[in-house]
């Protein structure tokens, strides 16, 4: 018989350390990282730069879940990848979007170089800018930055036109030259016999329309 004393001491395995809540730990950095944001930018003369900031966030998901994935459910960090990546988007495409007057139909047709303004805004709607019968004699410059919606500008026939044009979702469509998708850029100069006409034209999202 054996004894107590002669008996084989089994050691019980130590216990498997939990996986890291990755989850929860760049849950929580995203909400310091905003929190401190948001108090730098109520409290100081500082200009947060939030276009950065939500890119920054995004990548910091995107290595949660690559790391993540093997050990654990990371189906929240993919829900908050989702959620950041729309954000990044629209934060891109309505970047320069002001809170400027403006909702609705609206059109302009001035008649006379004295009446044509160098900026035009609009916030939400349709935009006319008719420029079509105004007798340019010199160069003029005309820039238009507007919001959502539809805008469209019209220019004389014989003018020179210079055209930089920027949309962050939707079409541009520049004699009769179209393009459609997220973050347009238009570089371009369409010869004339008249004056030249230097058209900047911004547009959040909708479509931009520039014609003879």
């Amino acid at each position: 018989m054996i004894g107590l004393e002669d008996r084989p001491v089994v050691t019980p395995p130590l216990p498997i350390p939990p996986p890291m809540a990755i989850g929860r730990l760049i849950t929580g950095a995203l909400v310091v990282l905003v929190g401190i944001g948001w108090m730098v930018d109520l409290t100081t003369d500082a200009i947060v730069a939030w276009g950065l900031l939500l890119p920054a966030a995004l990548m910091l998901v995107g290595l949660g879940v690559m790391f993540g994935a093997r050990r654990q459910d990371v189906g929240g960090l993919v829900t908050i990848g989702v959620l950041l990546t729309i954000a990044t988007v629209i934060s891109g495409a309505v970047s320069f979007i002001g809170p400027w007057s403006g909702i609705g139909q609206v059109s302009e047709a001035p008649t006379a170089v004295a009446d044509v303004s160098e900026v035009y805004e609009h916030g939400m709607g349709d935009f006319l800018l008719d420029l079509g019968t105004v007798p340019f004699v010199d160069d003029q410059t005309v820039s238009l930055t507007m919001g959502v919606g539809a805008a469209r500008i019209i220019v004389p026939r014989d003018a020179k036109v210079v055209v930089h044009a920027e949309t962050g979702i939707g079409k541009l469509v520049v004699f009769n030259r179209t393009i459609d998708g997220v973050g347009l850029s238009l570089d371009r100069t369409w010869a004339g016999p008249g004056p030249t006409i230097h058209i900047n034209a911004e547009l959040g999202i909708g479509e931009l329309e520039i014609q003879r």
